[in-house]
């Protein structure tokens, strides 16, 4: 479907009867092989004599003789050039010439033939799409042969040379789609294309005369480039066909490549941006050939489509039918997005200035501006607790309280709204703002900020000017479709009834039919900030959110943490502690021991820990020694073992540092679900981040004299820690947490089972090991992946192992990113691994039945 060839964009010549291929193979070229007709040409043959392919071609056409001559001459330069491209390479005859004319009878038309001998390489499978680093390096090598061929087109200045020529040249796009649309019956087929092709063609015609025609390659696409693999990576060489070089618009050819990389099912429409920031880098593109790069890719894939549709009635196979069926969902994808969309991205993929505001003026002139209360719905916002952000309603309840005693409040433009931010996915959430929503005195007049047309349209005003486009919600107005306004004229006055205060909705956008969507994921925010402007503009009043750059961690809840984006991530570090983030009865411990006592050792605080530790233990332990870190309480433990032990003793000690606190699921300590009896038992702390740990004995050593540690628990850790203990005692907790630890244990094991010699995995409850044997994959560089997929790890210690930390109230749904993160990791590395005979598993594959 890639590409156009040559039988389905000119006449073939069937009347003329060409001299034996392999004569002639042998009388002028001295070789020999077993020579493949072409299936797309029938007067063209492939051999591969002593690993060397060659394609010898024959044409009767004269104009057809005059290219190949061009392309023999432009070619043979090229190879010598600086630039390191290789082609197709012209091979002499007998003669030293590069095109032969075959003997004829004076009768008979005359003909030519000519010998390329093709050069090596790898071609990219075309299955699926490239991924962003092979896109680049497309545009970069279609930018650099485009140089190339530059340079060796500038030899021939000063010469009287024919204009080379291809068919493939975007310029007649055109008449040909409209002969091959000729053969289709079905109007409903034939329309969309045309209406498509004559819709690019009037955003190209303004900027036709800036656009710069060079020789080019017309085709530098996938079925047509070779290349090489280095370190695990492919990089294109080589370019195989001769008859695309021809004169040309640039962009043209960056075009057909931005097309092709769509081809694929699983490419999403921006997948060609990579090429083209790689192209823009090697050879800077104009302004207007950025402007006019999406009409001409909409041009090339109209192109295809219409080569499908017609061979799929003249030559109806299962192959053209699937290929005309591929065709059109590719012409659906790329149509279905707008225009003015993909050329702000393309602006945006090689950082183009952004244009200038446009000037208004007040949409709201009898409102004074700084009364109007802003509200922060951003991550970190004090608004924002135990969870309210999940309620649907929150930004409007917000607002109207912020817009209470003035009753007048605003959002912020370009802010990421937490309220938006995705607690089950990994994926980008849709939450920065592209608008602006205002509370304010029902009644309150709006006039035109600019001069423009009205539309109403679902419930909306419309305001269009020359400029921009305004779009409101919320107006009452007598205005009807169609009317013209100047700037300063009425508009209509804010909904509601007398005393009341209504609420008004505001976007601005510079395309005239596009309307924004009220948020952005902040992969598009930068995309959309070159089409959308802000209210403030037309408003007297900053609304806009502080410029947001690479946000670290901003908030935690639960088992999840956000970053200043509202990007959520699952805490596997063991910052969550047991309990996870924002747990309001921790604060509020926190904050009463803060406002009565802090930062002081030996308070009641400590004494309460201890109790409530020794009430989660069995009953022959009843003494608690304290301290601030759990490298000091193992110091501490084996002290007192060698301390206690006698007669060639041995003292036992459950190290429950990682384990214990219910980690395990449904058992408390790991030592009494093992029926052990352990002298000492050493824990970690309940509370994260705080400096609290313990070394718990029996009755039978209450008399042991312990040495004061250096730093003991201070009062609030201690209170923190009663706490989280008495939390842990909740009966439907427990079995909530054990239910998911046999659910997260099964999802990892069966993940280790998939690729165990890339990954094994050990552990239990709430705490793994993932175990890396191979080197393939280090520990470092699967945190990494992983925090890429929304999956943050401890940081590794050793090459080999990840460790990890889960806190107990993990939910499934977290359980199940942390699945697909690694499969996806995994499966990325089946090219290299070799020796799968099953596919990665989904997550519905890795889904039990309820427990």
């Amino acid at each position: 479907m890639g590409t156009v060839q040559p039988d389905q964009a000119q006449d073939v010549r069937e009347q003329t009867i060409f001299p034996d291929p392999d004569d002639v193979l042998a009388r002028s070229f001295g070789l020999s092989g077993d020579l493949r007709p072409i299936p797309s040409n029938p007067h063209a043959y492939t051999f591969s004599p002593e690993d060397l392919s060659y394609r010898l071609d024959f044409t009767d056409d004269a104009e057809q003789q005059a290219r190949f001559q061009g392309q023999a001459d432009l070619i043979s330069g090229l190879m010598e050039g600086e630039e390191t491209i290789q082609g197709p390479l012209p091979i002499r005859d007998i003669y030293d010439e590069f095109v032969v004319k075959l003997a004829a009878d004076e009768d008979e038309p005359s003909s030519w033939a000519r010998l390329l001998r093709l050069p090596d390489g790898v071609a990219l499978a075309g299955d699926k799409a490239p991924s962003a680093l092979e896109a680049r390096a497309f545009g970069q090598f279609a930018a650099r042969l485009i140089r190339a061929l530059d340079g060796e087109s500038r030899k021939d200045e000063g010469r009287t040379t024919p204009v080379l020529t291809s068919i493939h040249d975007l310029r007649q796009a055109g008449p040909s789609v409209v002969k091959l649309l000729r053969a289709v019956g079905d109007s409903s087929v034939r329309d969309p294309v045309a209406k498509t092709m004559v819709a690019a063609l009037r955003q190209i015609q303004p900027l036709g005369p800036a656009l710069r025609v060079k020789i080019v390659h017309h085709q530098p696409v996938r079925a047509d480039v070779l290349g090489e693999r280095v370190d695990g990576a492919w990089h294109p060489v080589s370019f195989i066909s001769a008859d695309a070089l021809g004169e040309g618009w640039i962009a043209a050819s960056l075009a057909a490549l931005c097309a092709d990389l769509l081809v694929s099912g699983d490419a999403d429409i921006l997948d060609f941006l990579p090429a083209v920031s790689g192209f823009h880098d090697e050879l800077p593109l104009l302004e207007e050939e950025l402007k006019a790069l999406w009409p001409l890719t909409l041009i090339r894939i109209g192109l295809l489509r219409a080569m499908a549709e017609h061979q799929a009635v003249v030559a109806a196979s299962d192959e053209t039918l699937g290929a005309r069926q591929a065709a059109r969902e590719l012409f659906s994808r790329a149509t279905a997005v707008h225009a003015a969309f993909v050329e702000a991205a393309i602006l945006d993929a090689v950082d183009w200035p952004r244009e200038g505001a446009p000037k208004f003026g007040l949409l709201l002139p009898e409102i004074e501006a700084d009364a109007i209360r802003v509200v922060d719905l951003s991550v970190t916002s004090p608004l924002f607790a135990e969870g309210n952000w999940q309620d649907p309603d929150i930004d409007w309840r917000l607002l109207a309280r912020i817009a209470w005693d003035s009753r007048m409040g605003a959002t912020r433009f370009g802010e990421y709204r937490f309220s938006r931010a995705q607690l089950a996915g990994g994926e980008e959430a849709d939450n920065y703002a592209l608008h602006v929503d205002l509370c304010l005195p029902a009644g309150a007049v709006a006039v035109a900020p600019m001069g423009g047309i009205v539309h109403l349209v679902d419930n909306r005003l419309v305001l269009v000017g020359k400029e921009a486009s305004l779009y409101l919600e919320g107006l009452d107005s007598v205005l009807v479709d169609g009317t013209a306004l100047f700037a300063g004229d009425r508009l209509g006055v804010v909904a509601g009834g007398e005393g009341s205060v209504g609420g008004l909705r505001i976007r601005i956008c510079r395309a005239a039919d596009l309307l924004p969507p009220l948020f952005a994921s902040a992969r598009f925010a930068r995309l959309w900030s070159r089409l959308v402007l802000s209210p403030s503009l037309l408003l007297g009043r900053d609304l806009d959110a502080p410029p947001t750059g690479r946000q670290p961690l901003a908030r935690g809840w639960q088992d999840c943490v956000f970053d200043g984006n509202g990007r959520s991530f699952v805490d596997l570090s063991g910052a969550a502690g047991l309990l996870g983030h924002g747990n309001a009865d921790m604060a509020e411990a926190a904050y009463r021991q803060w406002m009565t006592l802090a930062g002081v050792q030996g308070t009641q605080a400590e004494a309460d820990f201890r109790d409530a530790l020794l009430r989660l233990l069995p009953d022959d332990y009843n003494v608690v020694l304290t301290v601030t870190d759990e490298e000091s309480a193992m110091e501490l433990a084996e002290a007192l073992a060698g301390q206690l032990a006698q007669d060639g003793e041995t003292l036992v000690i459950a190290d429950e540092r990682r384990h214990g606190f219910g980690r395990l699921g449904a058992t408390f300590w790991r030592f009494v679900r093992d029926g052990e009896a352990p002298d000492l038992v050493v824990t970690g702390s309940p509370v994260p981040g705080e400096p609290l740990a313990a070394v718990i004995a029996k009755a039978v050593h209450e008399d042991i004299a312990v040495p004061a540690p250096a730093v003991p628990p201070g009062a609030v850790a201690c209170r923190i820690g009663c706490c989280v203990l008495n939390a842990l005692t909740d009966d439907a907790s427990i079995e909530r947490a054990d239910t998911t630890a046999r659910y997260l244990g099964e999802q990892l094991h069966r993940i280790g089972g998939w690729m165990p010699e890339l990954l094994a995995v050990e552990g239990e409850g709430f705490t793994y090991d993932l175990l890396l044997p191979d080197e393939t994959l280090s520990s470092f560089d699967l945190a990494r992946q992983l925090a890429a997929h929304g999956i943050l790890m401890p940081r590794p210690q050793t090459p080999d192992r990840l460790p990890f930390s889960a806190p107990l109230c993990l939910t499934h749904q977290s359980v199940d990113r942390l699945t697909q993160a690694l499969a996806s990791v995994l499966e990325r590395l089946r090219p290299e691994a070799g020796t799968l005979d099953q596919p990665a598993p989904s997550l519905t594959d890795l889904e039990d039945e309820p427990v």
